[in-house]
């Protein structure tokens, strides 16, 4: 018993010994920090995979912001305190002939992919949303559209929607991805 506390002793001095070698040595290395250039000539996008700004530039005219709303009834009992009703805007007594009801917003995005308006993004997103509740944000920030779902699936989170624009819109090419390979390069975009 008595070797093996020595053996642990040692062992423990001599880590110690290490540890504050270690931290000497980064010490020391910190105070003679190597001298660093730094570049302002443009980066060379010449070279395959060097950058992917060209992709960008192509593709984010097609990604698009969604804004969708849906009016929900919130449990009976939270508006109960006349204070809540005051801080929230609601003096009148909820009942039958008055239901509670709150809208909720959500945010998003997604990508445009026929030049006819339809757009692919998220079912969570759109889901529950009002009839009129959903409108799309165009990349240039400014032009804006009321969207249409037409098309959920809430098994694979996939919806479709549908805005109507007086030109043509810049879509996305998809492609299989069951054609890709380990390797590849994959940028998401929205």
């Amino acid at each position: 018993m008595k070797n093996v506390i020595i053996l642990v002793v040692r062992r423990a001095s001599l880590l110690s010994a290490v540890s504050m070698s270690c931290v000497a040595a980064l010490t020391a290395a910190a105070k003679d920090l190597p001298k660093m250039s730094v570049s302002d000539q443009a980066i060379d996008r010449s070279v395959q995979g060097a950058s992917y700004a060209n992709v960008i530039k192509r593709v984010t005219p097609s990604v698009v912001t969604i804004e969708s709303t849906r009016t929900v009834r919130p449990p009976a009992n939270v508006f109960n305190d006349p204070r809540l009703r005051r801080f929230f805007g609601g003096e009148e007594e909820p009942g039958p002939d008055n239901p509670r009801k709150m809208r909720q917003e959500s945010l998003g995005s997604g990508v445009i992919v026929s030049e006819e308006g339809y757009i692919l993004t998220n079912n969570h997103v759109v889901e529950g949303a009002d009839e009129d509740g959903v409108k799309i944000a165009m990349a240039d920030g400014k032009t804006r559209y009321n969207a249409k779902v037409v098309g959920k699936d809430p098994r694979t989170d996939i919806a479709i929607l549908k805005i109507e624009a007086a030109k043509k819109l810049p879509a996305l090419t998809l492609a299989d991805s069951d054609k890709l390979e380990v390797g590849d390069v994959v940028l998401a975009v929205g």
